[in-house]
């Protein structure tokens, strides 16, 4: 997917490929990369200001035998003069919003790029989030003068428990949190029921909450904020790359009179998108590729090399066992991404077949060669 969005399908992220967690947490990302990278020459270089985070992202790294992370304690706004040098991709996700001057935040990690490299950035979405911003204002007023965090997540719990004239149910405090709030999620009871304070899960709910509700600190970005964010550092915008939700910022995927779709489809791209936006009214962050180059996405054409990266274990024996044993030859797969499941499936015909058995047994052969 890097490849395909960032580098015009060229790079083997094989040659000294460096990458940089600005923000890297507890780890998630840092541990997910390692292991895509794991027996190359890539370099993961690990960036977070908070000591105990560090620590927890170090014992993930390690529990996994990832070699290739380097951790680094300090903040974006401490980059330039930490002497890491420049990277191929930056990734940080969740953290700019939070800077005091998050234009600044970006431009660091602009500056920190080299001159073909990009990026993958999440930013807090302005109208998805309108409804905690409302509950983030509420909790000013209701904490004003309290400064135990404790006490501050209790008046805000209390406050919302009491909603609705003493019937508490998910309805009165949806659009105070999110849309797509899971009615039995752990947050959702955590809020509605005060039993559950004993569940060992309370921390991590608890800090997500008070984050959410409680944070004195917190930018959100439009579509249209988030171009001139990018362009003001210099950078270009490639695409939204949120599987679950880049359909959303389509304006052929809303509801709406084709007559309407028509005319708003002679818009650019970016104003299809943020009116998109505001139609839905549902994305509560932005997850988008940004690059140094201006066309930095591959194109399907005849001088493209095919490639598998990382030779996934068992694939090519799952596929050919696959495409033996059913005449429909449809590889099928159950698959997952956070609460979304769905089902695949792949017509295996006899040309996918074909350019599957190059590609196991041959990695310099062209499209156009795979054709003839």
């Amino acid at each position: 997917m890097l490849n395909h969005h960032l580098y015009q399908g060229n790079q083997t992220f094989t040659d000294g490929f460096r990458v940089l967690f600005a923000g890297g947490g507890t780890g998630n990302s840092v541990c997910f990369m390692g292991e895509q990278l794991r027996n190359t020459s890539a370099e993961i270089v690990y960036l977070d200001f908070s000591p105990a985070s560090l620590a927890i992202a170090e014992q993930r790294v390690n529990i996994r035998q990832v070699e290739n992370v380097q951790f680094v304690l300090g903040s974006i706004e401490q980059l330039p003069d930490l002497g890491l040098g420049e990277f191929d991709f930056v990734e940080s996700t969740g953290v700019l919003h939070h800077l005091p001057n998050p234009q600044q935040g970006l431009q660091v990690l602009a500056d920190s790029l080299q001159e073909e490299g990009g990026g993958n950035l999440m930013l807090y979405a302005r109208f998805g989030r309108t409804g905690i911003y409302q509950m983030q204002e509420l909790a000013r007023l209701v904490n004003e003068e309290v400064y135990d965090r404790n006490t501050e997540l209790e008046n805000i719990f209390h406050m919302l428990r009491s909603m609705g004239s003493g019937v508490f149910h998910k309805h009165n405090v949806i659009r105070r949190l999110d849309q797509t709030l899971d009615m039995d999620s752990i947050f959702y009871g955590r809020i509605l029921n005060p039993q559950l304070q004993t569940l060992g899960s309370k921390d991590d709910e608890d800090v997500e909450a008070y984050d959410r509700f409680c944070n004195k600190q917190d930018r959100a970005f439009s579509v249209q904020e988030i171009y001139h964010f990018v362009e003001s550092a210099g950078l270009n915008f490639v695409s939204f790359n949120n599987p679950k939700e880049r359909l959303k910022y389509e304006i052929e995927n809303t509801e709406m009179e084709e007559d309407l779709k028509e005319k708003i489809m002679k818009f650019n791209k970016s104003e299809q998108q943020a009116i998109a936006e505001l139609v839905d009214g549902s994305l509560i962050g932005h997850n988008f590729f940004v690059s140094k180059r201006k066309n930095p996405e591959a194109v399907l054409q005849d001088e493209i090399v095919p490639h598998i990266f990382g030779n996934p274990a068992g694939l090519k024996e799952s596929i050919k066992k696959y495409f033996e044993a059913n005449e429909t030859r449809d590889f099928k797969a159950k698959c997952t991404y956070e609460k979304t499941k769905f089902d695949l499936d792949l017509p295996l015909t006899k040309n996918v077949n074909h350019y599957l058995e190059y590609l196991f047994n041959d990695n310099d052969s062209t499209f156009g060669e795979l054709s003839t």
